[in-house]
Parts: C-alpha cells; structure tokens; sequence
C-alpha cells in the first residue's frame, strides 16, 4: 500500500486522477481496481488492486475520479468503529425545543463535519415531542458525538446523564462484537472504505 501512495504522492502525479474501475467481494476482503493517470506525456495509466481487508463500511463511485488517494487513521467516519460508545439520558423541559435542536445539530455538524447526518445517533424523532416531554434517551453513538449533545443540554439547564460507556464495537452475527484493533479508511474521490487494513499491488493494464 506504501508503494501506491509515495506514487501518487509524487511530484509527477500532482494533476493525477484516480478511478474506481472494479469491486469484487471475496470471502471477508474488498477488493478494489484502479487506474491512476498521471496525465503525464507518455505516460500509460496504471492499474492497482487494492485489497480491503475485513470491511465495515463502503461507498463505492464507479462513475467519477478524484485526485489522490488517501489512507487515514482519524476521520469523523471512523468514530463510529474506532471510538467509545455511550448512551446520552436528559431529564428537564426546555424553554425552547426548537433551539435546543439547532444548536444540537450544530453540535453534530462540528464533530462529523458533514460525513455523518445528524439524525444518525438519535433514538426518536422528530426530537422536539422527546424534550418537551422532559426524559428520556436521547442518543446512542460514538462518545464524542455524545458528549457533544450533552454540552448543548447543559446549556439549557437539561440534565444529561450519559451512561454504558463501552470500548469500540462492531454488530456481526447479530450481536455487539468488541473492535480489538482500531480501523482505517480510504478514501478517493466520492468512494471511501472503513477496513482493518489495506494492501496494494500493481496489476497489467
């Protein structure tokens, strides 16, 4: 995987594209082709499969190219495997549940930075019948995006109360499955994928 990202990390590939040709799931790997153009005179396009391994999660554009490809450890995607899980409890009425929502998405929005929609950790919805109730769960999720929702609480004299904090988890043969090693994504242009690990190797044209 190393030799495909220093190529595109290389001078003669700062105009690169990058296209997702092929997926093929074999077993409990992904297994991605694609084609990197240096738009380079001379230059032929290389092909590469890349091997996913053990994956979680995919979006797979066959139909466009981005300009690189990126092999990250920290990304607002990854919280979901990688980060504490907790489940968020308030008790109190808010003097205005509408703004308490605003400011709830707001919230979200500063922690997933558009990758994840805000209604993806929220146990009911709409939200505003749940607070004007004054208890109940709000939200289960990764701790950061749980926390985040709790700030906003406080600020509206809500008690947030957040409970069953537990390592990362994975859902697999309908149970919680505990995530001994931390997963990676990687991304290219619209296609990402949430893997243990990734390897590459150079394929015939």
């Amino acid at each position: 995987m190393l030799e495909l990202l220093d190529l595109i990390s290389s001078a003669d590939f700062e105009a690169a594209s990058v296209s997702v040709e092929q997926s093929a799931l074999g077993g409990s790997d992904l297994t991605l082709v694609v084609s990197v153009d240096s738009h380079q005179e001379g230059d032929t396009p290389s092909r590469w499969a890349i091997r996913c391994h053990d994956p979680l999660e995919q979006h797979l554009d066959l139909t466009s190219s981005g300009s690189t490809i990126e092999l990250l450890f920290s990304h607002p995607l990854l919280l979901r495997h990688n980060a504490q899980r907790g489940t968020l409890y308030f008790r109190g009425t808010p003097a205005a549940a509408p703004h308490v929502i605003g400011e709830l998405v707001l919230a979200h929005e500063s922690v997933s930075h558009g990758w994840v929609p805000f209604p993806a950790f929220l146990t009911h919805t709409p939200l505003a019948p749940l607070l004007e109730g004054g208890f109940g769960l709000l939200a289960e999720g990764p701790l950061p995006f749980i926390s985040a929702y709790a700030e906003v609480l406080s600020r509206h004299t809500l008690s947030p109360s957040v409970v069953a904090v537990r390592g990362p988890v994975r859902w697999r043969s309908a149970a919680w499955q505990d995530l001994a090693t931390p997963y990676q994504i990687l991304i290219t242009g619209e296609t990402y994928v949430v893997a243990q690990h990734f390897s590459a190797q150079q394929t015939e044209a």
